[in-house]
């Protein structure tokens, strides 16, 4: 492996490090929002919220000229979405038992 090599990946490693720490955050803000929309009996999905959340982030990438496809922006997000709303469902069920 050459030098150059080690080094991106050496990046890219460090933005995973990132990505990581960024995605727990999200995960403990998730949580919060999951109590709140139980104390205010709201469902734990917004399909509209999320629909909004889709468009503002494809208008920011556009708007900053990143190399994200809507696609991407798709793909990525629905699933980081999936997974806070997996997780309100799972901490509403164990508060029903």
């Amino acid at each position: 492996m050459t030098a150059e090599l080690q080094k991106l990946r050496e990046q890219i490693n460090q933005i995973d490090d990132e990505l990581l720490t960024l995605l727990h955050q999200r995960q403990s803000i998730v949580h919060e929002i999951g109590k709140q929309k139980q104390l205010a009996h709201l469902p734990l999905r917004d399909f509209t919220r999320e629909q909004q959340v889709l468009l503002n982030l494809k208008t920011r990438a556009k708007t900053r000229h990143l190399s994200l496809s809507d696609d991407d922006i798709d793909t990525i997000f629905h699933a980081i979405m999936q997974r806070a709303l997996n997780l309100q469902v799972c901490e509403s069920q164990q508060k029903i038992k």
